[in-house]
């Protein structure tokens, strides 16, 4: 017969993987009652407070965890993904690594050390953790569509297309693989079908940015205009800021490509914080100086189409720049997915004002 301890962490245990994490922890909270120092019960409420955000009560009992069993791999992992979660990468790096100097083969501790890698730029080494995974368990869809992402940043366009297909046979109801199928199509110039994979994800999950992103390029790549608008509509309607901030560390690490369009520009800073003349907090996307005439450029960046709005927020911000920087000559430019007819009329009135449609800078947003 279940003890009342194995009753209450089991079904706290499957709260919590159905993200059913506040009754997850009240569940786990009874177990750890009647077993006051089980350290997996310990680390389960710390990962259940860990996905609600609650940072200090993760931290709290993740500690308490690793001071009864300093070897629990878990809460090894747990801690590490709360510094990742915290922005402490380094810390998260440290304590991934204690857990596979203990478990060399911790499904757990592999995943998230390919993550970390892929999130800091590392591609390659992502793939290897993902490959020590996929050793383990070659049919983990998610580790799969993992595996191909870093495939992509790689341009390693083939191999990308052939774990996705992979992943997808596994388990056809995960939104990115069908997104990853959307930006091949697009780099093979088959836009039909970067419709129809982002689409897919669309069906899966109809608020995913990065899919009405691909699906309204494609349509105004095949000149459907007015269809393109009701995705650019619903994409106003969901916060897509991942997207505007994949396209502003694509500019920050291709700076260089604003050459092209007669920009020679030095980042002052990204995330520029400042304040209006009313004292309202602003954030501009990137300052920088111009180094043919050593005036201060702002970029604005807009993963939609640039309208009146985007010319009055740039204007607003160019003033506040004046004042903060005691200067006269300030240059603004607009870097949109399109631009609608007033924007462009403004631009034409405006001397100091210039517009580059993010199309042209070879960016893939995904």
């Amino acid at each position: 017969m279940i003890s009342k301890f194995e009753a209450y962490f089991e079904e706290g245990f499957n709260r919590l993987y159905s993200e059913n994490y506040e009754e997850g922890i009240d569940l786990l909270q009874k177990a750890l009652n009647l077993k006051p120092n089980d350290s997996l019960v310990l680390d389960r409420i710390g990962y259940g407070y860990l996905m609600l955000g609650n940072y200090d009560k993760s931290e709290k009992y993740l500690k308490k965890s690793l001071e009864i069993n300093p070897e629990n791999t878990l809460s090894l992992v747990d801690y590490g993904l709360l510094f990742q979660r915290l922005g402490n990468l380094k810390k998260a790096h440290e304590f991934y690594e204690k857990a596979l100097n203990i478990d060399p083969n911790s499904e757990y501790a592999l995943s998230f050390m390919g993550d970390l890698y892929y999130i800091q730029g590392n591609n390659e080494l992502a793939i290897k953790y993902y490959d020590k995974y996929l050793k383990l368990d070659n049919e983990d869809a998610y580790i799969l569509t993992s595996k191909s992402l870093a495939l992509i940043n790689l341009k390693k366009t083939y191999d990308a297309l052939d774990v996705v297909d992979e992943s997808i046979k596994v388990n056809p109801n995960i939104a990115m693989s069908w997104i990853i199928k959307s930006i091949i199509a697009f780099r093979m110039n088959n836009i039909r079908d970067e419709i129809i994979y982002a689409q897919k994800a669309l069906d899966l999950e109809p608020k995913n940015c990065k899919a009405l992103f691909h699906v309204k390029s494609g349509l105004k790549d095949l000149g459907n205009y007015e269809e393109a608008k009701k995705y650019e509509k619903k994409m106003l309607e969901t916060d897509c800021i991942i997207l505007e901030k994949q396209l502003e560390n694509q500019l920050l690490d291709n700076l260089k490509v604003l050459e092209d369009f007669g920009f020679k520009l030095k980042l002052i800073k990204n995330q520029y914080s400042c304040k209006n003349s009313s004292g309202n907090n602003r954030f501009i996307d990137l300052l920088c100086k111009d180094l043919e005439n050593d005036f201060y450029t702002i970029i604005e960046l807009k993963i939609v189409e640039a309208t009146i709005n985007t010319y009055n927020q740039i204007k607003e911000y160019m003033d506040i720049i004046k004042v903060d920087k005691q200067v006269k000559n300030i240059n603004g430019i607009v870097i949109s997915y399109g631009a609608n007819k007033e924007f462009q009329n403004k631009i034409k009135e405006d001397n100091n004002l210039f517009y580059i449609n993010a199309e042209d800078l070879g960016f893939e947003i995904y």
